[in-house]
C-alpha cells in the first residue's frame, strides 16, 4: 500500500458528494472497524459499473471540468447506487475512478474504517 488512514466518525452528517479519486486506475482497501450495518453509520458508497466508460462518466468529466475539484460526479445513475453495509473486518475493494462517497451518519452514527491506498 501506499499509505493507511484509519478514520473514527461519529455523526458525520456533512460529508462530501459524489467524487472520483482519480481517472486513472487506483484501488483503495476498507477494512471496517466497526459494524456499519445500516445508513446510520455512513457506509462507503459505491456507483455500481461507475468505474467504466458511460455517458454518465463523460457527462460528469465535462461538468467538473468547470469546478474546482475536477473529480466530482454531480450526476449518477440513482438506482445504481450501493451502501456497502457490512459487519465490522469486513473488506471492501474499490476502483476509486468510480463514482462514490462516503454515505452522511445519522446524529448517533459511528463509524470507524481503515483505508489503504494502492497505486
Amino acid at each position: 500500500p501506499k499509505n493507511m488512514n484509519v478514520y473514527l466518525n461519529s455523526g458525520v452528517q456533512s460529508t462530501r458528494g459524489f467524487h472520483v479519486d482519480t481517472y486513472t486506475e487506483k484501488l483503495k482497501v476498507f477494512v471496517y472497524l466497526t459494524d456499519c450495518m445500516d445508513l446510520s453509520n455512513g457506509p462507503y458508497t459505491f456507483v455500481k459499473k461507475s468505474h467504466r466508460t458511460s455517458s454518465f462518466s463523460i457527462l460528469n468529466k465535462y461538468i467538473s471540468s468547470a469546478l474546482p475539484n475536477r473529480t466530482e460526479a454531480p450526476v449518477v445513475p440513482l438506482n445504481n447506487i450501493i451502501p456497502v453495509l457490512a459487519p465490522k473486518g469486513s473488506l471492501v475493494i474499490s476502483d476509486q475512478s468510480g463514482i462514490h462517497r462516503g454515505f452522511p451518519q445519522s446524529p448517533e452514527g459511528k463509524r470507524a474504517v481503515a483505508v489503504l491506498s494502492f497505486h
